[in-house]
């Protein structure tokens, strides 16, 4: 566990400002994710909030989630702002008092953390990043026609993971499409799990999955070495991935910054606040046609004229 400790356990005034402590809990260190977390902080200055930090990273060990939510607790803060289910889940289950706002989660319904996406109910509220999994498929098809056999890799362990994988299974059925799963355990798992669907499949789809995005740079250098397509959850063609969609990160960074500036500002309580989801349009798509030639795919130019391209 690291744990980065910027100022004290409850609120104070400086200058006669009011000085909120809030404390970051994240899964793992991701680059996306720390653009988002910088984004957080940047919109909560410049509307004018005074905040001191402590900062928590599982360093993408789910088995951390446990200690490092009691601890976050256990200072007290006025807020906590978390990302990853599993840190979620464990922080849910230590306070019921502490406001918690989350960022990215698939499913904080299923993972019951919130009633509803529209009325939280309790002290938890956040954004999702869900975005509707036929979206992906009618991507690959798209991009592939002739695709038959699907691989997902993924921490079956994790809520999101499962759920995210079992909806994709009910949506490639509808399109005769075979998805076959290589569940890991962690991030050294990668590796074999991805040699082992190759042959296999047509295309290598990640889930939602905290594992995979804390080592999404091993899976797509594994799976360009391993000459396998890849379809990211997340836009992640700058750093090489064939072809991604996902939401738009950084904005997410903006609505939690705005719902815990209604909680600590304005006294609004989580329970009030609907989580915050990006509709369809709003989805990144990213190409790198480097990996592609290196793949022998051609992109067509009804994705490329909607997408971020890198690699021409």
């Amino acid at each position: 566990m690291a744990l980065v400790a910027c100022g004290g356990t409850s609120s104070s005034s400086t200058g006669g400002k009011k000085q909120y402590k809030i404390a970051i809990v994240l899964s793992a260190t991701i680059s996306v994710v720390d653009d988002m977390v910088v984004k957080f902080k940047q919109t909560l200055s410049q509307d004018g909030l005074d905040v001191a930090y402590t900062e928590y990273n599982g360093q993408g060990q789910n088995s951390n989630a446990p200690l490092i939510a009691k601890e976050a607790v256990q200072k007290s803060p006025d807020l906590i702002y978390v990302v990853g289910t599993p840190y979620v889940i464990a922080l849910a289950q230590e306070t019921k008092k502490i406001p918690i706002v989350f960022a990215l989660m698939t499913d904080p319904v299923g993972g019951k953390v919130v009633q509803s996406l529209d009325h939280p109910g309790g002290n938890l509220t956040g954004t999702t990043d869900a975005v509707d999994v036929s979206v992906y498929f009618d991507l690959m098809k798209e991009v592939m026609p002739n695709v038959k056999n699907v691989g997902m890799i993924g921490n079956i362990s994790e809520q999101n993971s499962s759920t995210f994988i079992n909806q994709s299974k009910a949506v490639a059925a509808q399109r005769n499409i075979t998805v076959l799963v290589a569940p890991i355990a962690s991030t050294n798992d990668i590796l074999n799990a991805i040699k082992s669907l190759k042959g296999r499949v047509d295309i290598l789809f990640t889930s939602n999955d905290n594992t995979v995005a804390s080592a999404i740079g091993t899976v797509i250098q594994v799976t360009l070495n391993q000459g396998m397509p890849l379809i990211t959850n997340g836009s992640f063609g700058d750093q090489g991935a064939m072809l991604g969609l996902g939401s738009n990160i950084p904005e997410h960074g903006v609505a939690s910054a705005q719902a815990v500036e209604k909680i600590l500002r304005d006294g609004v309580k989580p329970a009030t606040i609907p989580v915050y989801q990006q509709s369809v349009k709003d989805a990144d798509i990213s190409v790198n046609l480097t990996s592609a030639r290196k793949l022998g795919v051609t992109i067509p130019q009804s994705v490329l004229s909607r997408a971020t391209v890198t690699g021409q």
